[in-house]
């Protein structure tokens, strides 16, 4: 059966929030909002995680305070931006895995992440990221992408994506249209990708569309400007972007989720109030604001005074509170794995090989054609290149080491048209 949508403006927003908040506890605030339905889900950061038993405790607090199944996410990629530190596995980053997986295996890590988080009640994974890493000065995606090539960023994302949907959990690949090609963090700047169409359509729209063919569920924005699309508004607020491009375009039927509403490329630019709209009006289903319960109370009090007043159409505010409550019907209401199966989930020997076999000084190449070195990444072969044929450079054990750097970037591994 499937639940019933409750005609108020009020219930249908708060659908559409997930807000962050502080400790270890649910808050009564958040609790309230969860049971009566003005809250979708929660997001979860160091800040609130202990132990898995202490974690399954929170994520059992939250379902039981739900009137609806909730969301429970968190970011969980490897490397860097993974909150769940051991005893969980700590997954290698994603650049790692990109060098080092072929589809299987990525699958097989897909599933591994999926096991551990439903282990302790969490059921969103706010990844994989399906930027391409294609601007050395980017500050805020490097080795969190699998790779510069578009085509292996693709295949990976789309079988950790199939890895999560077979395991049970929902995923949401990020971030759309793609955060690669900027020099600007996102959290702090609005940064502008100026590549043509084209180019967007063979790079960073690729990966993306074999997401969704993969089944991806959910799809992240960016809040960046794609000028090649709207030359004015950033992505998470662009109805050319979000409906025109990933809805009709690329025939996306998952729930388009903002970024935190709260990062500086938004927030410096506008209230929080018209980002909420703006968000939603462009085709954004679900809104963030990690802070807390407070700032997701005012998301929430904009859109549902959106709805009340026609500003936002209530037919399609109805749509989507539908569109979310049909995902969270199929996808949020499977069993979890016992308390007393946790230990033997979490930080599991099979997933402990699978990290290490991800893991490794290769993590300093991508593969290319099959070629056993791979190739060396763009900086390290400009590098070599630069620093070859500087005259200065008088070493011949130093000149060796740049020419086998070289000799990896040639898929043959022929040195011969090397300078000597």
């Amino acid at each position: 059966m499937s639940i019933e949508i409750e005609l108020d403006p009020d219930f249908i927003a708060g659908q559409m929030v997930i807000a962050g908040f502080a400790g270890k506890v649910l808050p009564a605030q958040v609790a309230e909002a969860l049971g009566a339905g003005r809250l979708g889900g929660v997001i979860l950061f160091e800040r609130n995680l202990g132990s898995p038993l202490e974690v399954r405790g929170l994520t059992d607090a939250i379902r039981e305070a739900s009137a609806v199944p909730s969301m429970i996410a968190i970011d969980h990629e490897g490397g860097s931006v993974q909150r769940l530190r051991a005893p969980f596995t700590v997954w290698p980053r994603a650049r790692e895995v990109g060098v080092t997986a072929k589809a299987a295996k990525a699958r097989a890590l897909g599933k591994a992440m999926a096991a551990e988080l439903l282990a302790v009640g969490i059921n969103v994974n706010f990844a994989p990221v399906l930027d391409v890493d294609t601007n050395p000065a980017n500050p805020v995606i490097g080795d969190r992408s699998f790779s510069q090539d578009a085509t292996r960023v693709a295949k990976l994302g789309a079988a950790m994506i199939e890895g999560f949907n077979q395991a049970g959990l929902l995923s949401c690949g990020k971030h759309f249209p793609g955060h690669g090609d900027t020099d600007l963090d996102s959290h702090h700047d609005l940064p502008v990708v100026n590549a043509d169409r084209e180019t967007l359509d063979r790079r960073e729209l690729l990966p993306f569309q074999a997401a969704i063919k993969a089944g991806v569920p959910m799809i992240m924005t960016a809040h960046l400007k794609a000028t090649a699309i709207d030359k004015y508004y950033p992505a998470t607020i662009s109805r050319p972007i979000l409906y025109d491009l990933l809805r009709v375009t690329m025939g996306f039927n998952g729930l388009i989720v903002s970024d935190d509403l709260e990062m500086g490329a938004l927030a410096d630019n506008m209230p929080i109030e018209d980002a909420a709209f703006s968000a939603a009006r462009a085709g954004c289903d679900v809104l963030i604001a990690c802070s807390g319960p407070d700032r997701a109370e005012v998301v929430r009090d904009a859109l549902a005074n959106a709805i009340t007043t026609g500003a936002l159409d209530f037919a399609a505010a109805t749509f989507t509170a539908r569109r979310i409550l049909d995902l969270k019907d199929k996808r949020l209401r499977a069993p979890l794995p016992g308390r007393d199966e946790i230990e033997a989930i979490v930080g599991a020997p099979a997933h402990q090989e699978l990290a290490a076999s991800l893991s490794g000084p290769k993590a300093w190449f991508e593969p290319e054609g099959g070629h056993s070195l791979g190739r060396p990444s763009v900086w390290w072969m400009n590098l070599s290149q630069s620093l070859f044929r500087t005259q200065s450079i008088r070493s011949n054990s130093l000149k060796m080491f740049l020419k086998m750097g070289l000799i990896c970037s040639n898929s043959s591994g022929d040195s011969s048209t090397l300078p000597p």
